[in-house]
């Protein structure tokens, strides 16, 4: 996995536990992949979990989806991300810059 999504990870760990005022961790529910699992999880085609260059992650408990969506977007930049009933996909990728979705 790539540093700066670490960087990014931590980043987005550490303004949840500014807003809770306490530890707050979160789940990784998916990082690396090779391309075989990427194929069978139904992952893109260009998925930046091939490159090390993303995870997802769950919604940590007492901050809402809204909320959690909200400093995900703040911290990741011109990365992407995307929203899910389960939480975000974050990752370091800036071609093109700013991506967005809904899953």
């Amino acid at each position: 996995i790539r540093r700066e999504v670490l960087d990014l990870f931590e980043c987005i760990r550490a303004r949840c536990s500014e807003r809770l005022g306490r530890d707050c961790p979160i789940q990784i529910l998916s990082g690396v992949r090779c391309r075989l699992h990427n194929i069978l999880v139904g992952g893109a085609s260009k998925s930046q979990h091939i490159c090390g260059m993303a995870l997802d992650l769950k919604t940590p408990e007492g901050i809402g989806v809204e909320e959690f969506y909200s400093i995900c977007e703040e911290e990741v930049g011109d990365g992407g991300l995307g929203r899910y009933d389960w939480g975000a996909h974050i990752d370091v990728c800036t071609d093109p810059p700013r991506r967005r979705w809904i899953g």
